[in-house]
């Protein structure tokens, strides 16, 4: 049986988890090409409603991570249950290095964007 966009495993993934988890970029691509959302959460509940994200970072899979992060993903999207874990939590868990790296990376640079500078306001139309 071949799986479309809309459909779901016995675990609730779409067919972006299934290959998010692999580390299949090409398909990651193609799904993502095709609008599957990045932040697809999956529908079962004994899956703790995990990202695409998650799988890929417990799988170690930092250039899929890149490409979901660049497509929108939530880097810190918590999944459901008692542990509310981000994928961060997931990649330390499997004692993935590389996506622990690449993850604080990316905090690090967001933060670096914003530090020092106040955050912008509309203009309130009072100044000059």
């Amino acid at each position: 049986m071949r799986m479309t966009s809309g459909d779901t495993d016995d675990r609730g993934w779409t067919p972006l988890h299934i290959v998010a988890r692999k580390g299949d970029l090409k398909h990651v691509r193609r799904l993502l090409n095709e609008g599957m959302d990045a932040n697809v959460m999956s529908g079962r509940p004994t899956s703790f409603g995990v990202t695409p994200l998650h799988l890929a970072a417990k799988g170690g899979h930092v250039r899929v991570m890149d490409e979901l992060l660049e497509r929108g993903a939530d880097i810190d999207a918590r999944a459901k249950g008692a542990c509310a874990w981000t994928p961060l939590h997931h990649a330390a868990k499997e004692k993935k290095k590389k996506a622990i790296k690449f993850f604080i990376s990316v905090i690090v640079a967001a933060e670096d964007v914003h530090r020092g500078k106040p955050e912008l306001k509309p203009n309130c139309g009072g100044c000059t």
